[in-house]
């Protein structure tokens, strides 16, 4: 096994090396090793923190390569404090957390000109804030929170009640996106609920839940018989757009939140448990495709199923399991397929990390074209430790710290943090100069809590919104709408 486990120790691994089935190798689930594996992915996110604080601090993104930053608007809104501030909570960085709620406190602003997205700023900033919320108590987050979502409501179609895809935060001047003309993307106005809700109930102002239910009981009055959504409707005539449907980019988080609003407040809403049963068996039916060798889900357009899948729906294992009813051992095993054929992604290139897409031609996969790049995902990492807590199985410990291993040997930037690469088949790789926020977001932290003991987050009192900032369950309030 390698021992390079500090990323910054200069110690190199080869593939075989990283990969523990590449010689037969297995990982030990001792508890001196499993501590190990936690340790180091908590030291490179303390590294990838301190990048940021050194060339980014206040400002959205962090560029590594170039030691400087990306705003998404001019001066910024702190995407990624924002989006990391429960992970510094839940790792223990209470110093670095108390400096960051500070600077929440006194520095942080929305009032930014510029169209920006309301889906990102809605799961990667709100949710940030409302889960920081409840993991430490103080009312700034929640003043943020509100101050954010009455500026994100300008996005919302006084006709229609769905969302625009971007809203200038100062002006309220809202646009769909250039590519998109007049139409509103599925998976951005079905995954704002987890958040408007939780903020309704600790503000007890329920304008917000009824915003979200708003947009859900529309799509919800017109789902299609198999519960597959078209991934574009109009944002003001409510008219669903082609037959184009996919667990993958721009239709992914709705039916995860499908899902988790029957999870959040206590499983009593069953239109919503319905309505997942009835999209995933219509995944199983319709989209999910099995050779010898591969399960994957593809995606339909104008009734033909592609042979493709987005790392992006490697996510859907772990929902499946998430959702799984104790009679339906089916499918866990589904998912338990899906999630090696998302390991499989990754360990087929020559770095050993995933494109973006893979195409499928029988039992055969390869990276899609003008998709090669790896962009640090969370996805697979995601349903790996959603595997591994219903199982118990320690290879999903093992495929994860095997990706783990393989990210910090091409992805680190030395003193400067790690950066998505260009072309996963091309060694050395070339780096992309951009580290998302969602590296310490969502990859980190579900690594984090695949070598954690159950008890780090109880999954029955939480459930995680789509950029895995837990939020807290609770009673559903009469006049939620």
């Amino acid at each position: 096994m390698c021992s390079c486990v500090t990323p910054w120790s200069g110690a190199s691994c080869s593939l075989s090396e990283q990969d523990p089935t590449a010689n037969g190798e297995s990982i030990p689930n001792n508890a001196a090793e499993v501590n190990a594996h936690r340790e180091a992915i908590r030291a490179v996110f303390a590294e990838s923190w301190a990048a940021y604080r050194r060339y980014a601090w206040g400002h959205d993104e962090l560029r590594p390569v170039t030691k400087d930053y990306k705003d998404w608007v001019p001066d910024g809104v702190a995407l990624t404090l924002l989006d990391a501030l429960d992970t510094l909570h839940m790792l223990g960085f209470k110093e670095e957390f108390q400096l960051a709620k500070e600077w929440v406190r006194t520095n942080l602003t929305f009032d930014r000109s510029g169209l920006i997205s309301t889906f990102e700023l809605t799961i990667r900033a709100l949710g940030g804030l409302l889960s920081a919320y409840a993991l430490d108590g103080d009312p700034v987050f929640v003043q943020k929170a509100v101050d954010l979502t009455e500026r994100l409501l300008k996005a919302v179609s006084p006709t229609t009640g769905i969302p625009y895809a971007q809203v200038n935060l100062s002006s309220g001047e809202r646009k769909n996106y250039n590519w998109m003309r007049s139409y509103s993307i599925l998976a951005e106005i079905g995954s704002i609920q987890l958040e408007y809700r939780y903020l309704s109930y600790v503000t007890n102002d329920t304008k917000y839940a009824k915003v979200a239910t708003g947009v859900m009981d529309l799509l919800l009055a017109n789902a299609p018989e198999d519960g597959l959504f078209p991934l574009y409707i109009n944002t003001e005539t409510k008219r669903f757009g082609v037959d184009h449907v996919s667990f993958g980019a721009l239709g992914d988080s709705f039916y995860e939140y499908l899902l988790k609003q029957w999870l959040q407040t206590g499983r009593v809403e069953s239109r919503y448990r319905d309505a997942y049963d009835r999209s995933v068996k219509g995944l199983l039916e319709g989209l999910l495709v099995k050779t010898d060798r591969w399960t994957f889900i593809g995606d339909r357009r104008q009734r033909r199923l592609r042979q493709k899948m987005d790392h992006l729906a490697c996510f859907v294992p772990g929902m499946l399991v998430l959702g799984a009813r104790p009679n339906e051992t089916s499918l866990i095993r589904t998912a338990a397929a899906l999630v090696d054929t998302c390991y499989a992604m990754y360990r087929t290139t020559k770095t050993g990390l995933s494109p973006d897409t893979t195409n499928f031609a029988g039992d055969e996969m390869r990276p899609m074209m003008r998709s090669e790049f790896y962009i640090l995902r969370p996805e697979a990492v995601e349903s790996m430790f959603y595997l591994w807590r219903h199982t118990k199985d320690p290879k999903y410990r093992e495929m994860g710290w095997t990706i783990f291993q393989t990210i910090v040997k091409y992805c680190h930037v030395p003193e400067a943090g790690f950066s998505g690469i260009k072309n996963v088949n091309v060694l050395p790789p070339e780096k992309n100069n951009y580290m998302h926020s969602f590296w310490l977001a969502e990859t980190l932290k579900y690594l984090y809590l695949l070598f954690s003991d159950d008890s780090a987050l109880d999954l029955s009192a939480w459930t995680l919104n789509t950029e895995a900032h837990p939020l807290p369950n609770f009673v559903l309030p009469a006049d939620f709408g």
